[in-house]
Formats: C-alpha cells, structure tokens, sequence
C-alpha cells in the first residue's frame, strides 16, 4: 500500500487533477462549463458519448470484475469491495445526503443551451455527486493499483476524465458533481483496497488455473 502512495502515476494525475480542478470551482459559475461544452455539441459527437458515459455504469464496473475473476481471485476481491462501498456510498450521497440538487436541464430553461438531443431522456433530479464519476474513479484507481505500468495508470486517468466530461456533455451533471464524484470515487477506492489488504489473503490464481 505504501508503495502505491508512493510510486503510482495514477495519484500525482489525481494530484493535479485535484488542483485545477479547485481553480475551476474557484473562477467560474457553476454552469459556465457545461453551458460551454454544449455550445460545441452537436449530432455526431451526441451518438458517441450517449454510449461513451455509460462506461461509468456500475453495470460495466461489475463486468471488468467478472472478467478478473478469470485472472486473479484477490484481484476480483478487491474490485468487488471497492465496488460495494462505491455503490453504497454514490447512494447514501445522492439520495439522503444532497437529495434537492438538481441536474442541468432542471436548473437552467432549455432555451439557455445551445444544443439538446431530441431524443434522449434527461434526468433532473439527484445531481450531486456525479455516481458516474464515483464509479470510474474508483474503478480506474483500484486497477492502478494493481499494475505497475506507469502508461496504463495515464491510460486509466484519461479513461476517467473523458468519462467524467461525458456527464457534461449529455447534461446529467455540473462540473462540480464530477469533480467531487471523482475525489469521492478516488478516496473510496483507497480506502477499500486498505481493508482488502489488512483483512483478505486471497490466492493471486484465478479461474484460468483450473485449466
């Protein structure tokens, strides 16, 4: 674990993402940058990120866990807990904690953007924080931690980022939800790979060694 505090590509993008990040809530109003992506939306990009944002589905976040259970059992443990505490955390959050924000097209008049898709159905309620970015946060975070590959951990902080700007793009979230749903997301997925790690001592085989 301290050498993954240390050593990992993956927190010092964190680290700067953390930063701007802060800058941007600090400078601007909290819809001047979803105002500002949509103004370049168009048809062409609404077909690839309505399919795009759904890489922040818990649905997807429990496929990759199922497809390391193939590789690696204490793998899959720790995916599986990171997820469990993601899932409850994303919920508790958005429905008791901050039930009464709502999401983009609820809080401005649709005659305030410049773009919206004709057929996609928009969410108004439950904007904070974003559970999508609370998902892929913490996925991207627990696979950093289990490679050392400095490239992949770049490779899975864009992964999250462009996922997060998704949120924005489809209007289902401010950059404020992404944002706080990606530190949450990032805590989270620290703090269950903490417990799988004092508490677990599950084989590194996976199913692949039955064979």
């Amino acid at each position: 674990m301290r050498n993954f505090l240390k050593h990992n590509v993956f927190i010092y993008c964190m680290g700067a993402f953390a930063f701007v990040g802060l800058f941007l809530l600090v400078f601007f109003a909290k819809g001047d940058i979803v105002l500002a992506i949509n103004r370049y939306a168009n048809q062409s990009l609404d077909a690839f990120f309505v399919l795009f944002t759904e890489v922040g589905n818990g649905l997807v976040y429990l496929l990759v866990g199922l497809i390391m259970l193939f590789f690696s059992y204490k793998k899959t443990f720790e995916i599986m807990l990171v997820g469990l505490l993601l899932l409850i955390s994303s919920f508790v959050l958005k429905h008791f904690v901050f039930p009464d924000f709502v999401r983009p097209t609820a809080y401005f008049s649709l005659e305030q953007f410049s773009h919206i898709m004709p057929d996609f159905t928009y969410a108004k309620h439950f904007s904070f924080p974003s559970g999508h970015s609370i998902t892929i946060f913490g996925l991207a975070t627990v696979l950093s931690y289990q490679t050392k590959k400095s490239l992949y951990h770049i490779l899975l902080f864009c992964l999250a980022c462009a996922v997060g700007f998704s949120r924005m793009y489809v209007l289902q979230h401010f950059f404020m939800d992404v944002y706080v749903g990606a530190l949450l997301g990032f805590c989270i997925a620290a703090g269950g790979i903490y417990i799988a790690k004092s508490t677990t001592s599950f084989s590194e085989k996976g199913l692949k060694d039955l064979f």
